[in-house]
Parts: C-alpha cells; structure tokens; sequence
C-alpha cells in the first residue's frame, strides 16, 4: 500500500477506535509490520508507560484537527481524552 493511502487507513482506523495494539491495526490494515510502524511513527504515538501502555493513539495536532472537522466547527472547545 502505498503511503498517503496507509496515512488515510490509519486515520480511518483512529475514526473506529481511538487506541490500537500494533498487532490489531496490522492485522485489520493487512500491512507488513516495519511499514506500518514507520507512518505510525508520523502520526500516532507510542505510550510506553500509563494505562496506555503499548498501545498507540494520534498524536495530538491530528486528533484534534480531525476531531474539529468532525464536529464541523474550529472554535468549539475539544476534551483531550487521551
């Protein structure tokens, strides 16, 4: 898969479930491992420590930007649940 299409399947993924093993979201992208954890690394974050751990979420510049284009509005307020 090539890459911006990996960008819009993670993100897409991050629409379902806000938090995701690398083992799950490798196996619902069907991609290889090293691939995927090179674009994750663009735009997810690894938590290594909290009850996070080992899990990866969005990193914060497109949670929240996505979250704002979601609700259709750049002034509301958005909970940073993560």
């Amino acid at each position: 898969m090539e890459k911006a299409d990996l960008v819009d399947a993670i993100f897409e993924a991050f629409r379902e479930t806000a938090v995701w093993k690398l083992i799950d979201l490798r196996m619902k992208l069907e991609q290889p491992e090293k691939h995927l954890q090179k674009v994750l690394r663009e735009v997810a974050v690894y938590r290594r420590g909290g009850p996070l751990r080992g899990r990866w979420t969005r990193k914060g510049d497109f949670r929240d930007a996505a979250t704002k284009a979601e609700c259709g509005s750049e002034s509301e307020e958005v909970d940073d649940w993560v």
